[in-house]
């Protein structure tokens, strides 16, 4: 009744209830996730992932839902996309810090050049490798390296994106 009243009423008692009510346990949902590094971003990720759930379901949306569990479960889904959100932007900020260190003009001009800029390929590759797990680096290898089309992925590896309708 109170995700009912929060969500198709757009109650702001309710939701700040819900929140109230969810917080302790989306808490812990993030920071069974989250890196203890990263640790001081938690409430914010806590936030964010209320936030998500208020944004993504609306009255019309909340009928997919049968029950509080499965508004539960799709809470839980937020936490763990903002979670992953989090850590997929630290990462791409430390390989652009990184690659600050791999300044290099690439001409090519003749063939040093040319093993120059394999070699400075072979450096991005690394940097990336380093910070995607392996199903992101499947998706930049086929659209990157095979420059095929995206829509491609689900065909190949239908196990990977089992919820991607071909």
């Amino acid at each position: 009744e109170l995700f009912r009243r929060a969500i198709v009423e757009s109650d702001q008692g309710a939701w700040t209830a819900l929140y109230d009510l969810y917080h302790a346990l989306v808490r812990t949902w993030v920071h069974q996730h989250l890196p203890p590094v990263y640790a001081e971003a938690g409430e914010a990720l806590v936030n964010d992932a209320f936030f998500r759930l208020f944004h993504a379901v609306d009255a019309t949306r909340f009928a997919q839902f049968p029950s509080a569990p499965g508004l539960l479960a799709y809470l839980h889904a937020c936490a763990m996309t903002v979670v992953a959100d989090h850590l997929r932007s630290r990462r791409s900020r430390r390989a652009e810090e990184a690659r600050g260190g791999l300044n290099r003009d690439v001409v090519l001009a003749d063939p040093a050049d040319e093993v120059m800029a394999q070699d400075f390929a072979s450096e991005v590759w690394e940097i990336i490798g380093a910070s995607v797990n392996e199903r992101e680096r499947l998706v930049l290898q086929v659209i990157c390296v095979l420059g095929w089309p995206a829509r491609t992925l689900p065909h190949l590896y239908p196990e990977l994106f089992p919820t991607v309708k071909v």
